[in-house]
């Protein structure tokens, strides 16, 4: 992983590029407060290692089709209050 200060400046981030990422790059920054947000290797390791022993829940097929059914309806909600507050996004 690849660490980068940057600095906020009238509410944008200014960074400086390491000299090894050419110029059209497209890179992924994680915003933390502080380095304790991160978690280790060995963390990540341990959270996938008791996830794969999660047992599978049986769901009935009547139970699936009302899951799907309460599903879309979230899904819409979502898709129709997404514009609400887009305005304020950018200033």
């Amino acid at each position: 992983m690849t660490t980068i200060k940057a600095t906020v400046i009238n509410r944008r981030i200014e960074i400086p590029a390491p000299n090894d990422i050419p110029d059209g790059a497209e890179i992924l920054l994680t915003i933390s407060e502080s380095d304790h947000d991160l978690m280790s290797t060995a963390e990540i390791a341990l959270i996938l290692s008791v996830m794969q022993n999660i047992p599978l829940i049986d769901i009935f097929t009547h139970n699936a089709a009302d899951l799907d059914e309460w599903d879309a309806k979230i899904n819409q909600r979502g898709i129709g209050h997404c514009d609400l507050n887009m305005e304020n996004v950018y200033p």
